[in-house]
Formats: structure tokens, sequence, C-alpha cells
């Protein structure tokens, strides 16, 4: 792309008479004629001025430990950085270059995507070298390929640094894995905006934007097929010193009036159940889950004090397998507890465990 931008410039900058003796030679290269109107009409024509180049770069979820190097860099390198809301604002002081706020949120958009990408192509034009910087990744939810191929198809060099996108920090920050074997083996990123949003048949759903429907989508997720119990794990400022977590299974959501407050990252799936949750946070008392104080026996199975399992967890029923061996499941007290299982992998599992 710049061998044929560098060659184009040049027959602009020498005239009416080089265009002529090439216009067999354009007319044979597709989309050639229109690119030559662009350059004439954008300021190139006669004139020795270098376009500069803009390059896109993921922020990450906000905290600015999680920015990359290459990311760090072409902003230290930047005259112009162009940035949205989803990220540390007082960290960017750092930088000498201009900065300008082109947030857009749900609702309250202070600049058309449309105006984003002119601004982004005027300040190129200049010469400028200049920033694109995006909370997460720049081409996830992000709009990113539509300034990439806004920006090349006027001629613009353009770069992409990846950032930590918020569907993929989130796995690691909350310790919650995405994929587990014999849990999930699938795993789908959508966005929320809309409530009649599509729900993929994926294992494990990550939702973007999704805090102002989620009752809609924990009804169309249930209506699909979906258990009730499947637990869910919503975060706002995921990584930031503010960051809130709630926790809830998918029926309870279908039913939730709370309004969420926003930006919110939304896990479903089985896979929430690695969470580590301590008893007395608030946010699980609704659950009435008999199996939060299990984990505090050594030996739930042939602990003479139960007598009544509830597994309403897959994880914690796998854990609880796993930690009993066989000949000991089939022993003793083992025949003297009763066993309710909610979910149908819940009940799966406990089946394979012989319990």
């Amino acid at each position: 792309m710049s061998y044929i931008l560098n060659i184009l410039k040049v027959i602009i900058r020498k005239g009416p008479s080089v265009l002529k003796q090439v216009t067999g030679f354009v007319d044979h290269i597709p989309n050639l004629k229109s690119r030559l109107k662009v350059l004439s009409s954008s300021g190139f024509q006669n004139k020795d001025i270098h376009p500069g180049k803009v390059t896109l770069v993921g922020f990450g979820p906000g905290n600015p430990d999680l920015l990359t190097l290459g990311g760090d860099r072409a902003l230290a390198q930047s005259d112009i950085i162009f940035h949205d809301d989803l990220l540390d604002i007082d960290y960017l002081k750092k930088y000498r270059a201009e900065k300008v706020y082109v947030g857009k949120r749900k609702g309250n958009h202070h600049i058309e995507q449309e105006e984003i990408n002119r601004l982004l192509l005027h300040a190129a034009k200049a010469g400028k070298k200049v920033v694109r910087l995006k909370g997460g990744d720049p081409m996830i939810f992000a709009h990113g390929g539509e300034e990439v191929e806004y920006l090349e198809r006027n001629l613009i060099p353009v770069e992409v640094i990846p950032g930590v996108s918020a569907g993929v920090a989130v796995s690691s920050l909350l310790k919650v894995p995405l994929t587990h074997r014999g849990i999930s083996s699938s795993v789908a990123f959508i966005s929320g905006h809309s409530k009649n949003v599509a729900l993929p048949d994926a294992d494990t759903l990550v939702i973007y934007m999704g805090g102002s429907n989620i009752r809609a989508i924990a009804r169309k997720a249930i209506a699909q097929g979906r258990d009730h119990d499947i637990p869910v794990m919503l975060v706002h400022n995921l990584s930031l010193p503010g960051q809130q977590e709630f926790f809830f299974t998918l029926g309870e959501l279908a039913l939730n009036d709370q309004n969420f407050p926003t930006p919110v990252i939304i896990v479903m799936g089985e896979v929430v159940s690695f969470r580590n949750r301590s008893d007395s946070d608030a946010s699980w008392n609704n659950r009435r889950d008999s199996l939060s104080t299990i984990h505090q026996y050594s030996d739930p199975i042939n602990d003479k004090s139960l007598g009544h399992l509830t597994h309403t967890n897959l994880q914690r029923a796998i854990t609880i397998g796993d930690t009993m061996e066989k000949p000991r499941r089939e022993r003793g007290p083992v025949a003297a507890i009763k066993i309710t299982v909610t979910g149908k992998k819940t009940k799966e599992a406990v089946k394979e465990y012989g319990s």
C-alpha cells in the first residue's frame, strides 16, 4: 500500500502532463483513477506534503499496567491522541501529545463515528502522527474496522496495536476460565446493546455492553433452553480501584429489576462457578445454595452430621467428587445421605462420580 501511495503522489506532483502519459496505465488498474482523485482533492497536488500515520491502540480494560509496550511507545511518539473514556484519563498526562476526547457511551455520543473518522483523516493529512486510543482491543466492539477501512480508502497508512479486551481480562483478573475441560469447550463474545441480541450456542457467553438489557438477555437465554441455575457474573470498572462484582443465577437475573452501573462485562456459564466467593458476600445471599458451606468440611461425604446434600453448582460437585475415592463413596454414611441436584450438567457430573 505505501509503495503504491508514493507512486501516486509522485504522479500528482508532476502535474497534468504526466497524468496524460500514464492514462493508459491508469485505465488498467482497478480503483486507481478514484484514488488519484482522492489524492488530488486532499491536498497532495503539486505540494510537498507527506501524510501522517494513524495508529489504533488498545488501552486494555482500564488499568494502565495492562497497556502493552507497543501501545506505550506509539503514545509517546504521537502528535495527537484521540481517546474515549473507557481508560485512565489521568495516565495520558505523561504524554506530550495533544489530547482530544471523542468518547461514545450509550445514549451520550459526544461525537458520532463519522465525525471521528474525519478528524483522524484531517490530522493525518496535516502530517501528524495520530493515535486513536480505545479501551480494550481496537478490533473488538470498538469500531476499529470502520476506522481502518475509512482511512485506508483515503490512502492513509494505518497500524493496529492490540489491547487486552475486557472479555479476556475478566477471565484472568477474576480467575474464571472461559474454557475448561469437561465444562466449557466453546466461548462466544457478543454485544448486548440490543434486547434482541442473538445468543450463540456456546458453553460460555461473554457479553459486552449488556448492563441495561441483562434482564431481557437472561429471559431469552432461558427461552432458548439454558438452565435457570447457570451462574452469571457481572463486573463493573474491571481492573480499576472501583471494581464491583455481582453474582446471580440466570433465573434470578430474569426476574431482577436492578439497575447495574455501566460499563459492565458479563460472563454467563458454568465456568463462573470457579470464582471463589465469600459466604458473607451479599450478592450471593439470595442464592440459598446449601453447598455454599460444604467446603468447610474436610470430608463432606463421610461427615455423619450431614443428612442432605444439594448440588446446585457444577464445579463444586466435581470438586467434591474428585476428592473422594470411589470405595469411600460406596460405604458407610453415603447410603444415608439424600442428594438433590439442580441443573442438567450438574446432574451428569454427580452421576459420573457415583453419587
